[in-house]
């Protein structure tokens, strides 16, 4: 079964920090989201469950700039696309 990445971030975040993200183009650590940085760990911990995928590379790889839904998810996307190449 085809995992839509987008709305699986969503709904995590949601779960650990009861913000809904309307917009997958705000930063997620934007005043207007106010969530605390702490409770990512609990949401890329249970998205690297969920994806089988190592969410925390994404990080070394991109930086802090995948802090959006979007870009978390195309940058996950493409690192799960690379690592089956090799």
């Amino acid at each position: 079964m085809e995992v839509n990445t987008e709305q699986l971030i969503r709904t995590t975040i949601e779960k650990y920090t009861g913000v809904q993200i309307n917009d997958p183009d705000t930063n997620l650590l934007c005043p207007e989201y106010n969530i605390n940085p702490a409770y990512f760990m609990y949401v890329f911990n249970e998205l690297e469950k969920e994806l089988g995928s190592s969410v925390y590379k994404v990080f070394e790889i991109y930086g802090k700039e995948v802090m959006t839904v979007r870009n978390l998810c195309n940058a996950i996307s493409k690192t799960n696309s690379e690592r089956h190449i090799q």
